[in-house]
């Protein structure tokens, strides 16, 4: 900038000043900041102790030193390390007793909290309270006798993800362990739906040995759930104390997407684009077709639109993008009509950048939009939800100013419009009762002819069990084994509830098939044959 300074504090003779002029895109500002040194202050600082030490009997280490020379040491800090050389950690202050006078007498320190087996490092800092500590002692080396009491080392949970079931599920993962004792290892699971809870017994889910768990236990769908997973070594019943927490909210199927568009790498290009927008053959995300604006030009305001589509309920919009687009004075929005073009509305897609110009061609206003440098692709989603049942239009809208353009442009790929995953069913809180999926799933579109037999496949439960095929909500008359033969016309929708004899309650697949059934064509045979008794061979059929 166009002045900086930097001074000390006539104060304290400690405390460094700096002030700064700060441009953050051409908002300039002034900025001010302070440090100081942690033994800034201290006009004499206490020699190094010399300390002595070793194994005092199981599960403890004695450690002893003599009085600082100093009449100004008020404390001993007692470092401990589990690593030669350090980093150590302070586990205890011993007060001086004989403050106001050096050298005049000595300390005994016992360490009982150390475990059996393990190596450990201390060294012992006379301090005045506050700035004026001396450096490091000598370093004692010990091993400690007795039982080994520590927990294992755990990083904790890593990943929990929805597999988009019909019944409820979250799977949880996380890597092993290593015990610092004999262990084995198991892992108890705790679950909340409170962020940062702390677990407790009462929120313990359930104990396992493996590095993995499916938690179908009760899940609501829709509903976040927050997991800790902690390591406990089983051979002392010591448990490790990690934070990690890591959430996700059960979902059911996933439907296909209603529009996919990936540039023309698994059938055409859909989207309609207008100069400089382009399908270009190469460059793009996950296969070569990509549309691109290129080197777009001053003054452009151009746009690149999909067909008509109608929305579903609940769909989100996903594209990758790459681009390199003169920062500020020129910007990319995605837009919406449900009015054929006639008008645009913004859809929020997580704007990488802000651009506080608005003299391009579009009359874009001041905001967030792509604009500057994202080379790498990225992904970007937009709730959808707001247009529910609507048929729409959307596009990626272009626009520069009158000066400097980029080589890059913008680039869009990989686009989809899906629907968000179906609900999914608790499952049952009896453990008798199976997990169901009606197979095959839907939707469905086949002919009256090869309507397909419906199965409910059970997993787990104990039996036996009774079955009642549901058709459009309503049980079917007779419908009562383990397949089911649709017969109907139209759209219906299928579905069992089954239940085991030693269950009150019924349970069923979290997402009914949906099969549309349409008529065979009728055709009556040949009507008739004639020889057309012409000088060229032919029949008349």
């Amino acid at each position: 900038g166009d002045y900086s300074a930097m001074n000390l504090d006539p104060d304290d003779d400690c405390t460094f000043w700096f002030t700064g002029e700060y441009n953050a895109s051409s908002n300039w500002s002034t900025r001010i900041a302070s440090f100081r040194f942690d033994a800034c202050g201290c006009d004499l600082f206490p020699m190094p102790l010399n300390i002595s030490g070793g194994v005092a009997g199981p599960n403890q280490v004695d450690l002893s030193w003599s009085d600082s020379e100093l009449a100004t040491v008020i404390e001993y800090r007692v470092m401990r390390s589990r690593t030669m050389g350090g980093p150590y950690t302070m586990i205890d202050v011993v007060p001086d007793s004989t403050m106001g006078v050096g050298s005049s007498g000595a300390y005994n320190y016992s360490d009982t909290t150390v475990s059996g087996g393990i190596d450990y490092f201390y060294v012992v800092l006379a301090s005045d309270g506050s700035a004026c500590t001396s450096d490091p002692s000598n370093e004692i080396a010990v091993t400690a006798t007795g039982v080994c009491t520590l927990p294992p080392l755990f990083n904790g949970l890593e990943t929990v993800a929805t597999p988009n079931t019909g019944i409820c599920t979250l799977n949880l993962t996380w890597s092993a362990a290593t015990p610092e004792c004999a262990g084995p290892i198991s892992y108890e699971i705790y679950r909340s739906t409170t962020q940062g809870f702390n677990p407790a017994p009462a929120d313990l889910l359930t104990t396992t040995a493996m590095t993995s768990y499916s938690d179908a236990d009760q899940l609501v769908t829709g509903l976040e759930y927050f997991y800790v997973v902690r390591a406990v070594d089983d051979s002392n019943g010591s448990s490790e104390a990690n934070t990690v927490e890591v959430s996700a909210v059960p979902q059911g199927s996933l439907l296909p997407p209603i529009f996919t568009d990936d540039g023309g790498d698994s059938g055409a290009a859909q989207l309609i684009p207008s100069a400089p927008w382009s399908v270009d053959t190469s460059g793009g995300n996950f296969g070569p077709g990509v549309y691109t604006t290129g080197d777009y030009g001053n003054n452009t305001c151009a746009d690149l639109v999909t067909p008509s589509i109608t929305l579903g309920f609940g769909n989100t919009l996903s594209f990758w993008s790459s681009y390199d687009i003169e920062t500020n004075w020129d910007k990319g929005e995605v837009q919406i009509s449900t009015d054929g073009g006639g008008s645009w509305t913004r859809v929020e897609v997580g704007y990488p950048r802000n651009a506080n110009r608005d003299a391009d061609a579009c009359g874009l206003p001041v905001g967030d939009y792509f604009t500057g440098t994202g080379t790498a692709w990225t992904q970007f989603v937009a709730d959808l939800s707001p247009w529910d049942g609507e048929t729409v239009l959307i596009r990626w809208l272009m626009s520069s100013d009158g000066s400097v353009t980029r080589t890059l442009g913008w680039n869009i790929d990989d686009i989809e419009i899906g629907s968000s995953p179906a609900a999914c069913a608790t499952a049952s809180a009896c453990a008798e009762n199976p997990i169901v999926d009606v197979t095959p799933d839907g939707p469905l579109q086949e002919c009256s002819l090869s309507i397909p037999q419906l199965t409910a496949d059970l997993s787990g439960g104990v039996g036996p069990f009774t079955y009642q095929w549901y058709q459009d909500g309503q049980p079917v008359s007779g419908a009562t084994s383990p397949t089911f033969q649709p017969v109907d016309g139209g759209t219906h929708t299928y579905n069992v509830r089954v239940k085991a004899s030693a269950c009150p309650d019924e349970v069923s697949d979290g997402q009914a098939t949906q099969i549309t059934v349409e008529s065979a064509p009728q055709f009556a045979g040949v009507a008739s044959a004639s020889d057309q008794k012409a000088a060229t061979c032919g029949i008349d059929v």
